[in-house]
């Protein structure tokens, strides 16, 4: 198992819910120490988390004077603060990514082999906001229900949804070249080829790889890699089973087929990145 900066944003809320095992807290705990993100993240929310106390305190107090003395208003008090701290440790590596954006300069694109596109930049009108779940869509399970959406014209290049039902465009990763590939687990070999990218990646920090599908679907058992959804964007044209370089400025800088040779793929993958100046 690999604990990185992904791994941790994908965890964080079972870290701080003693939800993690052992071996898992070990590693969570060795990363943030060696890692300035992470353990400026885990500071942030330790701050937070004396002042939520200590309203949390206040509020029980007053539910439980004589004149309001209630083991249902109690209990209420209790579940609205503890969903209150789960918001806040959902939102923590998102504010924290969007606190760290700064414009990075284009890079220039050097000529290979590999077929690159015209470069699509970010319009400069695209919101940056993300977008939070609407609370009555969530279902029993917590989830947020993604539908495969039609995709206008007027589309934005990138918009996906993670499985927490928050949005995602570009902005959140623009100081990252970002690695994206289209997958369905009905194309297994979509699954496995972003799979073996990932492995292949996962640890540099200047990397950021997800996987986005058409519409939710359940993660396959096998994939380490972060999921997330097309919230009908375009994906610069990509189609199922395809895979993209995106530098920090918004440049698709490759194009590459998730269903092709693995090794091959993730070759061509490190002589981008080279090109690119990422090691």
């Amino acid at each position: 198992m690999n604990v990185d900066c992904q791994w941790i944003d994908s965890n964080l809320e079972a870290f701080f819910c003693d939800g993690l095992n052992a071996d898992e807290n070990r590693r969570v705990r060795n990363h943030i120490a060696s890692c300035d993100r992470c353990r400026d993240m885990v500071g942030e929310l330790k701050a937070v988390d004396p002042i939520v106390k200590k309203l949390f305190q206040h509020e029980l107090a007053h539910a439980r004077s004589p004149q309001r003395r209630s083991p249902v208003l109690i209990g209420s008090v209790a579940a609205a603060f503890a969903a209150l701290i789960l918001v806040i440790v959902m939102q923590v590596p998102q504010l924290v990514t969007n606190d760290n954006a700064q414009g990075n300069q284009p890079v220039a694109s050097a000529t290979t082999g590999i077929q690159e596109p015209a470069a699509p930049k970010i319009p400069e009108t695209e919101s940056t906001d993300r977008v939070k779940p609407d609370a009555a869509a969530i279902d029993q399970r917590g989830q947020v229900p993604v539908r495969a959406i039609p995709v206008p014209e007027n589309a934005p290049d990138f918009l996906v949804t993670d499985p927490a039902g928050y949005s995602r465009n570009l902005r959140d990763f623009r100081d990252h070249v970002l690695i994206f590939g289209v997958w369905t687990s009905q194309r297994p070999q979509t699954v496995s080829g972003l799979q073996h990218v990932y492995q292949a990646f996962a640890r540099n920090t200047k990397l950021r790889i997800l996987g986005v599908a058409p519409q939710r679907e359940a993660k396959p058992a096998a994939a380490t890699f972060p999921i997330t959804y097309n919230q009908g964007s375009k994906l610069f044209g990509a189609k199922t089973g395809e895979l993209l370089i995106v530098d920090g400025s918004g440049v698709v800088r490759m194009r590459g087929s998730l269903e092709q040779d693995q090794t091959s793929l993730v070759n061509s993958i490190k002589t981008k990145l080279t090109e690119l100046g990422i090691q």
